[in-house]
């Protein structure tokens, strides 16, 4: 069991598209100190910023836009932590 905890900052407006969901192994807490994000998921768009932070699943194709000014902590939690088991 395993998770992770980071600092991220790109310094650039970065998009992140992930579609094939069948490789991701691990939940991603992503939480903004300074900045907003913005994801889309199933057609809703969740804005995020240092007052609300997204939970993303690894079972849901999405498009998180990072703005460039965005630095946020990121957790990834594992299938395996989180008692899922993996594929």
């Amino acid at each position: 069991m395993s998770t992770t905890l980071g600092a991220i900052e790109y310094g650039t407006d970065v998009t992140i598209s992930v579609e094939d969901v069948e490789h991701l192994n691990c939940y991603n807490l992503s939480l903004p100190v300074v900045g907003e994000q913005e994801l889309v998921l199933d057609g809703h768009c969740l804005r995020s910023d240092r007052d609300n932070g997204l939970m993303l699943s690894p079972d849901d194709s999405q498009e998180l836009t990072i703005g460039g000014d965005c630095r946020k902590v990121q957790v990834a939690i594992t299938r395996t932590a989180m008692g899922q088991p993996g594929y």
